[in-house]
């Protein structure tokens, strides 16, 4: 039964996707700003996005909370249906996603010197543009984590043909992420990777400071940096983050951390290095950020009263399980990383 209900959401689907690629541009941002007031007037919606934007800007004024709520949906909107918009088309890619000159230069040259980036990257701004650019601006041949789609048949149109119509984009999926990370290292791609997911800390996660409350996010940016490094292979950590200008357009920045990663006293700090590049770009951008997700989800057992009351209605308390594997968990994790392991590190 499940599978003819993929097929008749794909079917669906298929339709709006090619009028939406047929479309001009004009009523394509026309469409995002519908789509974005249709999501705003979701109560359940607006709650969400309203209880986290509370959290961060305590302080600020309601009316201009409210301002950001309605216009986060609107951006949302917009950066998804472009994107679909200017996958596999160069022409596009050109008219909407734009680098600055010396930023192109310095990444196809360290990538034609075997350099390999690990760029990290928050639902900030057009998150899905950072890897069409490190692709047709860079050169590189960048691996990035995605989570599938249920429908398989969505999930290869979405994933498949959106995703990887650039060449020298490769989607790996959520599940087995590190080793097939790993292994696309070991292979010669960068990768990408978003920073500010919630990760269980029995898969890999550990609670960071984020607008000053402890949030679970992946150590995988740390955690695949010392691997490369260890299998002597040329990988640059970096904070990347694509956001829509003051003319509409999507522009690209990378910034690096302020220290060599060996002199962070353990991946936790430099996760919190990322998250703390990416809160600052927050802080100047709300309207831009995905509000829209759980973010402050995970409340820790020790976690101070003052600093509990902070967190949103949706927050709970963590369960052992969050914390610890099951043994056949941990004996399939320990087999997947040994295989991972197993590369001689060659690029």
């Amino acid at each position: 039964m499940r599978k003819y209900f993929y097929w008749f959401e794909f079917a669906a689907v298929v339709p709006f996707y090619w009028l939406l690629r047929a479309m001009p541009f004009a009523a394509v941002r026309f469409l995002a700003a519908v789509a974005g007031w249709g999501a705003w007037c979701v109560p359940s919606l607006r709650k969400l996005v309203a209880a986290n934007v509370q959290v961060a800007f305590p302080e600020m004024p309601e009316a201009e909370r409210a301002r950001i709520v309605r216009r986060s949906f609107g951006h949302m909107m917009l950066n998804l249906l472009e994107f679909f918009w200017v996958s596999g088309s160069t022409k596009r890619i050109e008219a909407r996603y734009t680098a600055p000159p010396e930023l192109k230069a310095e990444v196809q040259v360290a990538g034609k010197a075997g350099t390999q980036y690990i760029f990290v990257t928050p639902h900030l701004g057009s998150w899905e543009a950072s890897a069409v650019m490190a692709s047709h601006y860079g050169g590189l041949r960048l691996a990035a984590v995605a989570k599938p789609l249920k429908n398989p048949y969505l999930n290869r149109l979405l994933n498949g043909r959106s995703r990887e119509a650039e060449s020298g984009v490769r989607i790996i999926f959520a599940r087995g992420a590190m080793r097939a990370s790993m292994q696309a290292l070991n292979e010669g791609w960068s990768l990408g990777l978003l920073i500010d997911q919630n990760t269980k800390l029995r898969e890999g996660g550990a609670f960071v400071r984020f607008f000053g409350l402890p949030v679970a996010s992946s150590r995988a940016p740390a955690a695949l940096t010392a691997y490369g490094l260890k299998h002597h292979l040329k990988v640059v950590p970096a904070y990347a983050v694509a956001t829509r200008r003051a003319d509409g357009r999507v522009g690209i920045a990378v910034r690096y951390l302020p220290r060599p990663v060996g002199e962070y006293p353990d991946e936790a700090s430099v996760v919190q290095a990322f998250i703390e590049m990416g809160e600052e770009d927050i802080r100047k951008m709300p309207e831009q950020y995905l509000w829209l997700y759980r973010r402050f989800r995970y409340i820790p057992n020790d976690c101070p009263p003052e600093v509990r009351r902070r967190f949103p209605y949706y927050a709970c308390e963590v369960k052992p399980h969050f914390l610890a594997l099951g043994g056949k968990r941990k004996a399939m994790l320990a087999r997947e990383a040994a295989k991972g392991e197993g590369g001689d590190g060659a690029a």
